[in-house]
């Protein structure tokens, strides 16, 4: 639902302004073996629908190179991998994570990566 919405192309936007390593977690049934179902590659074929999961996440992917997916099969696994990842990193700060993406005063947004890299108004334009 979150693709055909764009509501998850919408946050992966926001992600890779504002986040150096943007992070997609995919998270599935535990009592279900993840697939794509497909028994080879050319099983995929060459048409690309809009309905179909690969053609979705391959879009993304392309839309978005620095994205990285994070596949999951349970919320205890989901915990797993997140301390893992936070191992001998510093605690985030509250007040920061909470101004990501909005304006100072200034008009200035913090941390904007996608502004480090592209002239962001003729990007917006």
């Amino acid at each position: 639902m979150s693709f055909t919405s764009g509501r998850l192309y919408h946050q992966e936007e926001t992600m890779v302004r504002y986040y150096r390593i943007p992070i997609l977690l995919i998270e599935f049934s535990q009592d279900k073996s993840f697939s794509f179902q497909l028994q080879s590659a050319s099983d995929i074929g060459d048409d690309v629908t809009p309905n179909s999961f690969i053609s979705k996440l391959s879009w993304l992917v392309l839309h978005f190179p620095r994205l990285r997916i994070i596949w999951s099969r349970s919320l205890h696994a989901t915990a797993d991998i997140f301390a893992t990842l936070k191992e001998n990193q510093d605690e985030p700060d509250e007040s920061k994570a909470t101004r990501v993406g909005v304006p100072s005063e200034d008009g200035i947004v913090e941390d904007d990566v996608r502004a480090e890299n592209y002239n962001t108004y003729a990007v917006e334009f």
